[in-house]
């Protein structure tokens, strides 16, 4: 699997990342900052070194696999959080 942390103010909280997919966009140079998490028509996108990647399925260490978009209603601030 996929880990990542993800800053939380002073804490970082790990992330499985269950389901990804590879960014269409064709871009290979960072546009935005790495790691940055942005909404885009796609979905849910993770700026990495070599394009975006977009996030489908995830877990917080310690609680229930959920969709992104279920994720999110409970953690609203993760868009335009970093992952690390």
């Amino acid at each position: 699997g996929v880990f990542a942390f993800w800053k939380q103010g002073s804490s970082l909280a790990r992330l499985k990342l269950h389901r990804i997919s590879r960014g269409t966009t064709g871009e290979d140079t960072p546009s935005r900052p790495i790691g940055e998490v942005f909404r885009t028509e796609e979905g849910v996108g993770v700026q990495t070194g070599r394009g975006i990647i977009f996030l489908e399925e995830l877990q917080l260490e310690g609680r229930t696999r959920l969709p992104i978009e279920e994720f999110l209603k409970g953690n609203p601030s993760f868009i335009g959080g970093i992952l690390q």
